[in-house]
This record gives C-alpha cells, sequence and structure tokens, in this order.
C-alpha cells in the first residue's frame, strides 16, 4: 500500500494498515450509519451480521465503491447485503490524507444509500442499466447530506462527488480514524529511522539491495567514537593483515545481529497487529453472535499463544 508523502513507514507499517483496513472501514461504517440518524431512520438496524464490508486495492482506479443486495447472484446466490471499498492506493498518491479520508467517507455513505435504498425497497439502480442511479436514490443521496449532481444531457447519470455543509458535520469527524490508522507506530518510526528514507527497500525483500549499515557506521551515528583501528609502523604488514581480518569478522558479527534483531521486531509488529485484527473481528461477532464467545476467545488466544512461542523459538 502506497501512503502519502511524509506517511510512507515500513513493510511492517504498511502490512498493519491493509490488515486492519477492512476492520477499521466496518467501524467506521457503523458509526456513520449511527450518525446518519434521523436522516435516514432505520439505516443502523441494517449494519448488523447481515451486512459483510469487504476492501481491496485496484491500483488502476481511485476511490470507489458497489453494493450487492441480498440474494443478488453472480454464478452462485449471495446470502448477505455485500459493500466492496476500493480503498484507493493511486488516489493516496495524489491527495492529502485528509482528502484521501474523506473521499473514502464519501464512498461510504454513497453505499448506506444503497444499503437503505434496498431494505425500504427504493428503487435506486436503473433496471436497463444497473450501473446507473435513479431519482429516487439521488433524492436519499441528498436526503443523508451528500452532494448529488447530474451530468449534463442526461436524465439518470447522478453522483455524489462530496458532502453538503451538513454532511461534512454529521459524518466528517470519523474520518480522523482512517487518518490515525495510517500514523506509523513508534516501533515503525524507529525502524524508518534507522534505515534511511528509502523504506520500500528492507532486509527483508528478497532481492533488496539496501544494506543494513556497518557497525562503525552505526556507531558513528549515536555519537560514539568509530571503532575502527589503523594499523601502526610498529607492526609488520602480517600482524596489520590479522587485524585487519579480525576487525572485520567482529563488524560482520556485530551486524549479523542487528539484523536478526530487526528481523526479530519486524515479526514481533506483525504478530501484534494480527492479534489486534483478529481480537477486533471477535468483539464484533460477540455482540452478534454472545453464544460464541467462549470458541472466539480460545482461537483468538491459541493464534497469540502460538505467535508468541515461534519467536521465542526464533527465525
Amino acid at each position: 500500500m502506497r501512503l502519502p508523502e511524509g506517511l510512507e513507514a515500513s513493510p511492517a507499517h504498511r502490512h498493519r494498515v491493509e490488515a486492519q483496513m477492512q476492520q477499521t472501514c466496518r467501524t467506521v461504517l457503523e458509526l456513520v450509519a449511527a450518525s446518519a440518524e434521523p436522516l435516514l431512520s432505520g439505516l443502523k438496524s441494517y449494519t448488523g451480521d447481515t451486512l459483510w464490508v469487504e476492501t481491496y486495492e485496484d491500483s488502476e482506479s481511485y476511490i470507489q465503491g458497489s453494493f450487492q443486495a441480498h440474494g443478488y447472484k453472480s454464478g452462485t446466490p449471495q446470502q448477505r447485503d455485500l459493500i466492496r471499498l476500493n480503498i484507493g492506493q493511486r488516489a493516496l498518491g495524489k491527495k492529502t490524507p485528509e482528502e484521501w479520508a474523506r473521499s473514502l467517507l464519501v464512498t461510504i455513505v454513497h453505499e448506506l444509500v444503497h444499503l437503505y435504498c434496498s431494505h425500504r425497497g427504493i428503487e435506486h439502480y436503473l433496471r436497463e442499466n444497473p450501473r446507473e442511479h435513479t431519482k429516487q436514490f439521488a433524492q436519499v443521496a441528498g436526503q443523508a447530506g451528500l452532494k448529488v449532481h447530474q451530468l449534463p444531457l442526461s436524465d439518470a447519470k447522478y453522483y455524489t462527488p462530496d458532502f453538503t455543509s451538513e454532511g461534512a458535520r454529521r459524518y466528517g469527524k470519523h474520518g480522523q480514524i482512517f487518518l490515525d490508522l495510517l500514523k506509523p507506530t513508534p516501533l515503525e518510526t524507529h525502524r524508518t529511522a534507522r534505515l534511511g528514507n528509502d523504506s520500500t527497500s528492507t532486509v527483508f525483500t528478497p532481492n533488496s539491495r539496501k544494506k543494513e549499515p556497518a557497525m562503525s557506521e552505526i556507531i558513528r551515528h549515536s555519537g560514539a567514537s568509530s571503532p575502527t583501528v589503523q594499523p601502526t609502523p610498529l607492526f609488520g604488514s602480517g600482524i596489520a593483515r590479522q587485524t585487519k581480518r579480525e576487525i572485520e569478522a567482529i563488524n560482520a558479527r556485530a551486524e549479523i545481529a542487528v539484523v536478526s534483531e530487526q528481523a526479530h521486531a519486524f515479526l514481533a509488529s506483525v504478530a501484534i497487529t494480527n492479534t489486534a485484527v483478529l481480537v477486533g473481528q471477535a468483539e464484533t461477532l460477540i455482540r452478534n453472535h454472545p453464544a460464541a464467545a467462549p470458541y472466539l476467545e480460545t482461537l483468538v488466544a491459541g493464534y497469540a499463544f502460538g505467535a508468541a512461542q515461534r519467536l521465542n523459538r526464533g527465525l
């Protein structure tokens, strides 16, 4: 996932953002549905366990969404309502984080309008062209706090580019959740600073040519004096060569230790992220299915303990 300039961090950061994006979108969607009251009365009741939220990235597209109602058939019957959100990898390189978060919020509200219309029996797609919106959809979208524009020379091509002032007041505050998700954690920030600005290539990329800094370079950046020993004329060339080889061997062992330590930190960060995502998903399911709580807790705890054991065994 390509993040806005100034927020590009490390592979651990990108993995965490991607892993948490689906649960974050689900959380924001539920908050937005609650904020839509009383503009879309009853919308919150449609966002329970009968609604599935899915996020994906398409590098050729900007932020966009799609809605499929319960029973929609595309090869196989669908058992739940589905909202799919392209989180906009391409858009992230062309917008500020605030603009990206607002666009994603607008898309979420737009798809919730489709959900609302579907449950209220309001025709929201044209029968002759299911990709186009009806006038009834445009009316509900405006009621929900979206600006509705109509393409010139068209009776049906309605689109929603932004919020109205009322919509921005109701929903804008939820964008901070996305901005907080983009911020690197202290561990990710420390790692990026250690490896320099080029965070897209690290020692964990199989074909990466980026090398960890030498031990003498690490000590120089820390403010300590360099350990490099310069042979003196008091020693013969044979002793000087042996001294140089020993220094190189010490530096090599130190660099291996640094790489190993950073690898363990990266794997620990991944395990923390995965555990947090699993806990969030379990909490959502427990609210809707309390009887499943013991089983979900066992599964999450089993993963967490297993990840800790794997880390203790080493790479």
